[in-house]
């Protein structure tokens, strides 16, 4: 009996990845789109990609604005996005993209969410090297002077952690930085998108104290922050440069699981 070949061997529909083609476009767009920049954008001639919005518009995939003859999703396509969505199982995809960076870089690996007490780590993964910081599932992290809270202040409705930043602050004393130093913190995070935090940077315990961070955010559909994805070391070679192979390392794994989750970003659209 002959086992069924995989689908890579199958040279499959041409149309139908020319109708997909079509499709990411619009997609990667940020604006309803014209014939002419999607013909532009897919490489096919004008009349072709006429003939491929013909047809995702018959299945609701693509709709046409009447006044501008611009395209945008449709109503079809929408669906099968959130369906997409609501079947991902966030935490098994976080992982498998959480262990390929520690094989990568030998560090530890921890995942955060938010809550109504702040942030809280879902998933944490050892790294190659003995280690004298541990981090328990369902810990909350500290706002304003780990690398995975101030991830999430730069993100987080201020109205939201407000009131923990209070609590915190009246907690910790002079560790927490001040207004100033915090909302420069926040404005570098936007722009750098990652989070350092130096070892001996001022901490609440001795052992916060001996290790270095990075954290970056993950982003859901519609660009609310959905988790920080959060990786510590220790001494020297754990590279803290903004531009350095583990920031980098960083950067792109929150890439990866924001696209995963529907996130397009600027710098893609």
């Amino acid at each position: 009996m002959s086992s069924v070949p995989p689908v890579t061997a199958s040279p499959g529909i041409q149309s139908v990845d020319k109708a997909f083609d079509v499709l990411q476009a619009i997609v990667a767009s940020d604006s309803p789109m014209r014939l002419a920049d999607i013909a532009r954008a897919t490489g096919l001639a004008r009349n072709l990609a006429h003939a491929y919005l013909v047809s995702l518009r018959r299945v609701g995939a693509v709709v046409q604005d009447p006044e501008t003859a611009r395209y945008e999703l449709g109503e079809a396509a929408l669906q099968l996005g959130l369906a997409a969505l609501s079947r991902l199982d966030f935490l098994t995809l976080a992982r498998g993209v959480m262990k390929a960076l520690r094989v990568e870089l030998g560090e530890s690996v921890w995942l955060s969410v938010w809550s109504d007490r702040g942030p809280v780590v879902v998933a944490n993964i050892e790294g190659l090297h003995a280690s004298t910081f541990g981090v328990r599932i369902g810990s909350v992290v500290n706002l304003s002077v780990t690398a995975t809270g101030r991830t999430f202040l730069a993100y987080v409705d201020p109205a939201i952690y407000r009131p923990l930043l209070k609590k915190e602050r009246a907690r910790l004393g002079l560790f927490a930085p001040n207004e100033v130093d915090l909302n420069r913190i926040i404005a570098d995070i936007r722009r750098l998108g990652v989070t350092v935090r130096p070892q001996a940077a001022p901490a609440p315990s001795v052992v916060l104290g001996q290790f270095s961070a990075l954290a970056a955010p993950v982003f859901d559909h519609i660009g609310t922050i959905k988790a920080a994805l959060t990786m510590i070391g220790q001494g020297p070679s754990f590279d803290l440069s903004v531009d350095g192979r583990y920031a980098t390392a960083v950067r792109s794994a929150a890439a990866r699981l924001s696209a995963r989750l529907g996130f397009v970003s600027e710098a893609a659209a």
